[in-house]
């Protein structure tokens, strides 16, 4: 929890840089590197594909317009479990979709994540890993 992280500490130490991601795929099995590929791009496409389905509304109204636009926030912050059992698919759901919504800036935090974990972060995109 943050609230039990020491006042002393160094935040840095609980930020994963991107090159610990790139590492942590580079480390996989290649089969292992494909799968996570493979989900990226199946992920991606129907977000985006979601996105697409989204858009715009404005109707005339008694006295006026109505309506409503669809513009993406500024961040997103993503979860996915760490430890024992990790979901890198987790990763990808969550980093890819809110890159398809237009999310400029995504940061992904997991506790004690694994390299498969920190792998799916590099494949999807993820700005910070905490």
């Amino acid at each position: 929890r943050l609230g039990d992280i020491p006042a002393q500490d160094d935040n840095a130490s609980y930020l994963v840089s991107k090159e610990q991601c790139q590492e942590a795929f580079d480390n996989l099995s290649s089969e292992e590197k494909q799968t996570l590929l493979n989900i990226h791009q199946r992920v991606k496409v129907f977000a985006e594909a979601q996105r697409k389905s989204v858009v715009d509304v404005s109707i005339e109204i008694p006295g006026g317009r109505a309506g409503h636009t669809v513009s993406p926030c500024r961040a997103a912050g993503c979860y996915a479990p760490g430890g024992r059992y990790p979901l890198p698919s987790s990763v990808l759901m969550t980093v890819v979709t809110a890159r398809a919504a237009g999310c400029p800036y995504v940061v992904l935090a997991s506790p004690r994540p694994a390299p498969i974990t920190l792998a799916a972060a590099h494949v999807a995109g993820a700005d910070i890993v905490l």
